[in-house]
C-alpha cells in the first residue's frame, strides 16, 4: 500500500523542477548525470521507475536507475543535497 513518487532537493524544485517533464529536458538529463536513485532490487517503486525508463515516450525515458539498499541510497542523497547537487531519487509514504 506505499506510495511511491520521485524525489528532488528543494533547491532543484526552487530552480523550477516540478515534474516529470522537467526531467525531459537535456539540460536536467545532463545535470543529473542520467542517474536516478533508488532501493533494493525487485522493490515495487524501482519496478516502477525501470517501466517508465523503457518506455520510449516517458520523460524519463534513457534515464539509468541506481539500485541500492535504503541506506545507501539516502546516503547518496544526503551527499548530493550538502553540497547542492542535482539528484533525484525513490520516495514513499
Amino acid at each position: 500500500g506505499a506510495g511511491y513518487g520521485m524525489v528532488v532537493p528543494n533547491y532543484m524544485a526552487d530552480a523550477g523542477i516540478k515534474g516529470l517533464a522537467d526531467l525531459a529536458k537535456p539540460e536536467v538529463k545532463e545535470k543529473l548525470g542520467g542517474k536516478i536513485y533508488g532501493i533494493e532490487a525487485g522493490n515495487d517503486g524501482n519496478r516502477i521507475i525501470l517501466d517508465m525508463i523503457k518506455k520510449p515516450n516517458s520523460p524519463i525515458a534513457g534515464y539509468e536507475l541506481v539500485e541500492s539498499s535504503e541506506a545507501g541510497m539516502l546516503t547518496q542523497a544526503e551527499s548530493a543535497m550538502k553540497n547542492n547537487q542535482w539528484i533525484v531519487f525513490l520516495g514513499w509514504t
